[in-house]
């Protein structure tokens, strides 16, 4: 709690968060939200940061991320499967 308390006072983290929810890859998107919902879960971080949670922007983003579909993890990696299988081991002949 004191670290997110120490970064919630810094007044460029709900921009930050906004810029990082606006972002390309679907991890660091995911990764922000769950940042986010730490600040909302503990009060006293809710209260240092008021209104500005309120941002229409903020709340567009969130609900954006929230009900779109993400692609599955893959096995190991914690990147998407690839949806065309595993590639086939090399033959006699493409060596």
């Amino acid at each position: 709690m004191r670290g997110l308390k120490c970064i919630s006072e810094n007044s460029g983290l709900l921009p930050l968060i906004c810029a990082l929810l606006d972002d390309g890859d679907w991890e660091v998107c995911l990764h922000s939200v769950r940042l986010l919902q730490s600040v909302l879960l503990e009060e006293e971080v809710l209260l240092l940061l008021g209104p500005p949670l309120l941002d229409p922007r903020l709340q567009a983003a969130v609900s954006r991320l929230t009900s779109s579909l993400q692609p599955a993890a893959g096995p190991q990696t914690g990147r998407p499967a690839d949806p065309g299988g595993p590639a086939d081991p090399p033959t006699e002949s493409g060596r």
